[in-house]
């Protein structure tokens, strides 16, 4: 699975490297906010290697770069549900969920970030928890197929800023 997050990675790389720190989600309550978007670049999920495909109405199914206000975003307009394919099991009783593995974050990589949108008056949660990267010996980030919990996430978050 890493090697498939690398692949998208190394795609999408070239145009977005160095340009942004932020990325927004936009599902069904944020979709128009694309339109406030001045737009770079943008590609719909299915052109993107390795990319999940929303076909949910009402979204998008692009990924964008663009200019919001003064800042550089990567926006998802539209994002993927269970039941477009993706396979769910059972979760010990309570509900479906997309299984994978579960570190506990050790690190928020873009703390400094962060604290700099704290120090702005924005509000910023762990409500989705993070995406695990690993951490390679020349100081590089590596995707790895795994999901850190929203409450360890938020955790660590509070302990730092």
């Amino acid at each position: 699975m890493s090697d498939k997050i690398n692949e998208t990675a190394a795609f999408l790389a070239p145009y977005v490297k160095g340009k942004t720190q932020t990325a927004v989600i936009l599902g069904s309550g944020l979709g128009k906010l694309a339109a406030e978007i001045k737009t770079i670049k943008e590609w719909e999920y299915k052109d993107i290697p390795n990319f999940p495909v929303s076909t949910v109405e009402g979204h998008a199914g692009k990924l964008i770069l663009g200019i919001l206000g003064k800042t550089c975003v990567l926006a998802m307009d539209g994002r993927f549900h269970y039941y477009e394919g993706y396979s769910m099991k059972e979760d010990a009783g309570r509900g479906w969920r997309r299984v994978v593995p579960s570190p506990i974050p050790t690190k928020i990589v873009e703390l400094d970030s962060v604290k700099k949108l704290w120090d702005s008056t924005i509000v910023i949660t762990c409500g989705g928890g993070g995406i695990p990267v690993l951490e390679t010996a020349n100081g590089d980030l590596e995707g790895t197929a795994a999901v850190i919990d929203k409450d360890f996430a938020a955790e660590l978050l509070a302990e730092n800023v």
